[in-house]
């Protein structure tokens, strides 16, 4: 985000400087006396101390400081307005996770960055008329119910965070006025999916965007707006149902750390209409959580198109977690199917009633570039699977080079039979000819865990020349896997553990 790159920006320039005052992570009860402040400081870190407040008749003269860090002093409630009357240059402002309720702020009318993040007491902000300058604001996390006064006339606005303000009451005309936004951050109240509606058309300057949408429709709308919008390169898009409410905070981190934008994220949506979700064209990363598809089986690419099919859309995470109704994730056959292709990781996670991982209605696979790429596959807790991998998918997974299996209590066999291939015996019975050897060439790790039913990886011989590791615990049934690494039909020795199953390392 932007401030946060002024703030790196901005630390670089002090440590060149030298005119920098370095008292963050220091235990401090009290704000430096003012024989600290020197005239000359340009920098002051008081990051994450354990300040209170700042006295009444508190009033460093500093009158070339341009960043103040004061953000992670959680009890910091109280800053008296004259506190800045000398700070006449300060561009940079971080107030985040404070307990602070700032009065007023005109006089800082250098200032670029005002970060309150994470001051869950703050409920109003002063006016913000007179700053003019403000290129970054970041208000997430934050209690306010109205828009800043003066929030209009920030015509040099060019990074705005709203997000998690369940509260607030915005304008849907007032976000229109900011027309150099680059990056825009909104969370899940109404007016602020309906400012971004209206306000679409009118931000032809930008080029981020984070937003959460209840509705499929109007998300679909927005994704059609960015398609028109070249501008636009990167985005953190939620469908969301109104009634899911996901507290899962780990999973608000995982998404978080691996915000990279160009992400899709579908949590708790009803598709019981079976309407889809339109996905961009230049889609990078999709999760889907908690989805409900109707009664059926059906697979997941049934509610998924896109805006655009012209050329392959290459995605490099496909996450899907706890959609119960899904029977497959794909048919091999749908647009979906046919213009995608998983270029990185596909993870499952408690998919209970997923079976197979295409349809077993597909008659032919040729058609379907969206494994062919797969580098990583990770399927855990789904348990409905006893073959994780059909041998007639085997042929588009090529280019694989690790698989996690874990905790999927009805797994059999990793790879399947080749049951097309039958014979005639001389009494004039079909039976199977003997399991024909299959070549993984790019498999680097194959991790089994936790799979009582397990009997086999594959029941003919594995040649997977690029193997590295092979691990498998508390896979109690498994006979040892038939794995080769050369052409000369020996098989790789397994060590048994403990644990019920078999190691092997390079």
């Amino acid at each position: 985000m932007i401030h946060k790159f002024l703030r790196v920006l901005a630390t670089g320039i002090a440590e060149d400087t030298g005119k920098i005052m370095r008292k963050a992570y220091k235990n401090l009860t009290e704000i430096p006396s003012d024989d600290q402040w020197k005239e000359d400081l340009h920098q002051v870190f008081l990051t994450e101390n354990n300040i209170q407040t700042i006295p009444n008749g508190t009033c460093p003269k500093c009158t070339q400081l341009s960043m103040l860090l004061l953000n992670c002093n959680v009890k910091l409630n109280h800053i008296t307005d004259e506190f800045f009357n000398n700070m006449p240059a300060l561009k940079i402002l971080d107030l985040s996770e404070t307990a602070i309720q700032p009065k007023s702020m005109s006089n800082l009318k250098c200032l670029i960055a005002l970060l309150l993040s994470g001051c869950t007491e703050l409920r109003y902000i002063p006016s913000l008329e007179t700053l003019k300058r403000l290129i970054s604001l970041d208000l997430s996390f934050t209690a306010i119910t109205k828009a800043p006064v003066g929030l209009e006339s920030l015509v040099n606005l060019r990074c705005l965070n709203l997000l998690k303000i369940d509260k607030l009451v915005i304008p849907p005309s007032l976000i229109s006025k900011l027309i150099n936004l680059e990056c825009l951050e909104l969370g899940r109240a109404q007016c602020l999916r309906d400012a971004l509606v209206q306000s679409a058309q009118s931000l032809e300057k930008l080029e981020v965007i984070r937003a959460h949408f209840p509705n499929i429709s109007v998300f679909n709308a927005f994704v059609r707006f960015m398609a028109e919008n070249r501008v636009i390169r990167s985005y953190q898009l939620t469908l969301y149902h109104e009634i899911y409410d996901d507290d899962d905070e780990e999973e608000e981190e995982k998404i978080d750390r691996i915000y990279s934008m160009k992400m899709i994220i579908l949590e708790g949506t009803n598709f019981k209409n079976r309407e889809a979700v339109l996905l961009p064209r230049d889609i990078k990363k999709l999760f889907i959580i908690a989805c409900f598809l109707g009664i059926g089986g059906r697979s997941l690419c049934n509610i998924l198109s896109y805006v655009h099919n012209n050329n392959p859309h290459q995605i490099e995470l496909l996450d899907i977690k706890l959609c119960e109704e899904a029977g497959y994730l794909c048919c091999c056959s749908c647009p979906f199917c046919s213009s995608s292709q998983l270029v990185g990781r596909l993870d499952l996670l408690e998919m209970n009633n997923v079976k197979d991982l295409v349809s077993p209605y597909a008659d032919s696979l040729d058609q379907s570039a969206l494994f062919s790429h797969l580098i990583h596959l990770t399927v855990t807790s789904c348990s409905s699977m006893k073959t994780l991998i059909a041998f007639k998918l085997l042929a588009l997974l090529q280019n694989l080079r690790t698989i996690c299996v874990y905790s999927c209590k009805k797994m059999k066999e990793i790879v399947g039979e080749d049951h097309s291939v039958m014979e005639l015996t001389a009494s004039g019975d079909l039976m199977a000819r003997p399991h024909p050897s299959i070549t993984l060439p790019n498999l680097t790790s194959l991790k089994l865990d936790k799979m009582p039913q397990l009997d086999v990886v594959y029941k003919g011989i594995m040649l997977c020349p690029s193997l590295q590791t092979f691990d498998a615990s508390l896979c109690e049934k498994l006979n040892p896997p038939q794995i080769a690494i050369s052409n000369n039909g020996s098989v790789l020795s397994m060590q048994k553990i403990p644990l019920g199953g078999y190691y092997w390392r390079k």
